[in-house]
């Protein structure tokens, strides 16, 4: 069985278990609960801009009604984080959802991570 993992950045924690993906944002001195999604409900994790600006994030598309949930900025984490979600994220889904890293540096976004 795999290792949970729970990763800290920049006012984010992300934590991966058996039961999925939970980010959690410091707002002040405490921590909430941004999105907590099970693995079944997740489709498919992946790098793009948001549309809106041009920050690269990670986002996760859901099978209920395949909602695009934002989970976390890329610059929040650092590339050694991001490869260590990456793994747990393969491990806990048996390869069934795969965080391609290099889209976080893809220069369609015009961003340098």
């Amino acid at each position: 069985m795999p290792q949970a993992a729970e990763l800290a950045g920049v006012r984010v924690r992300i934590a991966a278990s058996g039961r999925g993906l939970a980010v959690y944002r410091q707002q002040g001195s405490s921590w909430t609960c941004h999105v907590e999604l099970g693995w079944r409900e997740i489709e498919k994790v992946y790098f793009t801009s948001g549309g809106y600006d041009s920050a690269v994030a990670l986002y996760a598309t859901t099978s209920q009604g395949k909602r695009k949930q934002h989970l976390v900025d890329s610059r929040q984490l650092n590339g050694g984080q991001w490869s260590e979600l990456a793994s747990v994220v393969e491990a806990w889904t048996e390869g069934r959802l795969v965080i391609d890293l290099s889209a976080r540096t893809d220069s369609r976004f015009g961003t340098d991570l």
